[in-house]
């Protein structure tokens, strides 16, 4: 347990130094990998086990990571395509600033009222749908 705990602070300290000094991050977290197989080993894991995990857990990111990849394609057509920065323009000219609180609050409160108000309206009518 004590060697898990210094992998880890050790593994953040490389990342963190990793991106404080713009280096690929990759190094950092493929020697966690290393050092989480080792250590794994040590525990007794085959590598049969191991294979099995490893590939059920990349299995498991699959859905993640190409809904990452879309979005980061989404938003860079968006920023090429100049809808954020017309987006920001516009949007300047109609807020009011003396009201950004206020408007912040009111789509708090209709985003929170809209996800709070379905739980209850399942409860009592079964037969909701919405």
């Amino acid at each position: 347990m004590f060697l898990m705990i210094i992998i880890a602070i050790t593994s953040l300290g490389l990342l963190a130094y990793a991106v404080a000094e713009n280096i690929f991050i990759g190094i950092p977290l493929t020697l966690l990998l290393f050092s989480l197989y080792f250590l794994a080993k040590r525990a007794g894991t085959d590598n049969a086990q191991l294979k099995a995990l490893s590939i059920r857990g990349f299995k498991r990111c699959i859905p993640i990571a190409s809904v990452l990849l879309l979005v980061g394609a989404l938003i860079s057509l968006w920023m090429s395509s100049g809808t954020v920065a017309s987006l920001i323009y516009y949007g300047l000219k109609v807020i009011s600033f003396d009201l950004v609180i206020f408007w912040g609050f009111i789509l708090s409160v209709l985003v929170n009222a809209e996800h709070a108000i379905t739980p209850i309206m399942e409860a009592l009518c079964p037969n909701w749908n919405h």
